[in-house]
């Protein structure tokens, strides 16, 4: 787990970050914490996760501890 979120709205924006970058990613419990309105509610079950290979977390969090636009080139 890369990260965890309590909304689908910021979930879904930072796995597009990493798509655009090619690292390969899913949301996990994203369909239980979508039906829970609360955010209490949502962190109780853990949220929803961001789940990359363990090969790539490193790669990835560089990707996220950038600003968006300024992806550190290969």
């Amino acid at each position: 787990m890369l990260r965890s979120f309590d909304n689908y709205i910021d979930a879904h924006i930072v796995k597009g970050r990493l798509d655009a970058e090619n690292i390969p990613c899913w949301l996990k419990d994203e369909n239980v914490s979508s039906l829970i309105v609360d955010p209490i509610l949502t962190n109780v079950l853990g949220g929803i996760k961001l789940m990359v290979p363990k090969d790539q977390l490193e790669k990835a969090n560089q990707i996220l501890s950038q600003p968006p636009g300024n992806t550190p080139a290969d």
